[in-house]
């Protein structure tokens, strides 16, 4: 069965990407597993930068990055499309949601991770957006803070 595990935090600079990416490495070194990463944050790539390919996901330009390492990366502003793309590709998709609060997108994932920092008001920032989460009836197992 193929699992998302998505990074969810409103602020930048907590480690969405960098965990994403490292875990992506990760998988496909010490298990052989297949994982893509859909990019969502779009101030962490320059998408025009890609050295792949293009894929069109229902009619729709997604960039598609592969950095060597032995997964992928996406880029789209549809990411249900997108996410569907790099399912299909993968047997794993980690999802850098950056800011991205959809009911859609934690619906998709089997886990949601809120990366922070040891600052305080981080921490805090965190706290709420589990809450905004928990509020909605989402389980809280399907939640992790990571710090």
């Amino acid at each position: 069965m193929k699992r998302v595990i998505s990074f969810i935090n409103p602020r930048q600079g907590q480690g969405k990407t960098t965990l994403a990416l490292y875990l992506a490495a990760a998988l496909r070194s010490d298990t052989g597993l297949k994982p893509a990463v859909l990019e969502l944050d779009a101030l962490s790539y320059d998408s025009g930068a890609g050295t792949g390919e293009d894929h069109l996901v229902d009619g729709k330009r997604t960039d598609f990055f592969s950095p060597g390492f032995g997964f992928d990366i996406l880029w789209s502003d549809d990411y249900a499309a997108a996410a569907g793309c790099g399912l299909k590709l993968s047997d794993i998709l980690l999802i850098d949601a950056g800011s991205m609060l959809e009911k859609g997108l934690v619906e998709l994932s089997d886990h949601v991770i809120i990366p922070t920092t040891m600052e305080r008001a981080d921490i805090e920032r965190a706290k709420n957006t589990a809450a905004y989460f928990l509020k909605r009836k989402y389980p809280a197992g399907l939640f992790s803070v990571v710090i």
